[in-house]
């Protein structure tokens, strides 16, 4: 006998399948060359559908030319979907002349991993990467949000080259972020004070990126 939850969840799954139809023939109108890849990341009673729309020849997350990330957390049992943007940014590239080239994400999630606590709960944790400016001291950062969708935690800084103070200062701001991450995430009982790398899984996101995970 087919349960609530059963149903709920395939007809989560016909939605989510009329929406990625929808999007890629929106792509295709576009005539434009973008294409959208969706990836997949079990955890807990939650899959979490990644959504990223790039140009076909985008290869690398440096180089990319990306107008839209996006998630979909997935409750397995209720059926319930929550869309989640992705923290990057629409920056616009100009030409030396000051007219408009393109418009692409200024940072793309490229690695996430789910984060399964032994005395139960999990967590969603992704790895940004953010495209290298003039200026720049970093070029990524962490995320950490609960199987809703709702971020906990985050230690992305302000870009040097938009600070308005001095370098120590940014720094001492800098430090007092990633302080606050690390301190959300110990209170969640998660071990160390990030993912470890052999957790981490790449996000496909490009038209070439291998599909045999």
């Amino acid at each position: 006998m087919e349960g609530k939850g059963d149903k709920r969840f395939r007809t989560a799954a016909l939605f989510l399948s009329f929406s990625l139809l929808l999007v890629l023939m929106s792509d295709i109108a576009s005539g434009e060359g973008f294409n959208t890849r969706v990836d997949e990341l079990s955890c807990g009673n939650t899959v979490v559908q990644a959504y990223t729309t790039c140009t076909e020849d985008s290869h690398d997350l440096e180089t990319a030319v990306c107008t839209d990330q996006h998630f979909l957390f997935i409750n397995k049992k209720t059926g319930a979907v929550v869309k989640v943007d992705a923290s990057g940014k629409p920056a616009v590239e100009r030409d030396l002349a000051g007219g408009k080239v393109e418009i692409r994400y200024d940072a793309l999630a490229g690695d996430w991993a789910c984060m399964e606590l032994e005395a139960g709960g999990s967590f969603v944790y992704l790895n940004y990467y953010q495209k290298a400016e003039p200026g720049d001291e970093y070029s990524e950062w962490e995320e950490l949000l609960n199987l809703k969708g709702k971020r906990l935690a985050t230690d992305r800084r302000v870009p040097f080259r938009k600070w308005t103070g001095s370098r120590k200062a940014w720094g001492r701001a800098s430090d007092r972020i990633h302080a606050k991450f690390n301190k959300v995430w110990r209170s969640k009982g998660l071990p160390g004070g990030l993912a470890p790398f052999y957790m981490l899984e790449p996000i496909q996101i490009f038209k070439t990126d291998r599909t045999d995970k």
